[in-house]
């Protein structure tokens, strides 16, 4: 189900989406905002959330703690699921967006639930 997922520093993840938005292909059109379910888990005894969902598929799915300054970068199977892990405390907001060729969709913003 997970295809790829990288953790990034907030430079290096800010760095990567100017880079790809600079990107030479054509327009795919708008792409809708991660829908429910977005679940994000409760942190784990390494202080780490599995953020799970639905994206297109094959997408390029984005999450970002902004309270760490930490993000990863998975792709959706070709079902569009995904599967993320992120380092993250109780009531952090995490932002989840994905890309599908040069399009990018609105964030979705969702807290890390307690235990």
């Amino acid at each position: 189900m997970l295809h790829l997922a990288r953790r990034l520093p907030a430079r290096a993840l800010a760095g990567f989406m100017v880079l790809a938005a600079l990107g030479c292909a054509p327009s795919t059109g708008p792409v809708v905002p991660i829908l429910p379910p977005l679940t994000i888990s409760t942190p784990d005894v390494d202080g780490n959330v599995s953020i799970d969902g639905d994206a297109e598929a094959d997408a390029v799915v984005f999450a970002f703690n902004e309270a760490r300054g930490e993000g990863v970068i998975g792709t959706a199977d070709d079902l569009g699921r995904y599967q993320l892990v992120l380092g993250a405390d109780v009531g952090d907001e995490i932002s989840v967006w994905q890309r599908v060729g040069t399009e990018e969709s609105p964030p979705r913003t969702e807290t890390v639930p307690g235990p």
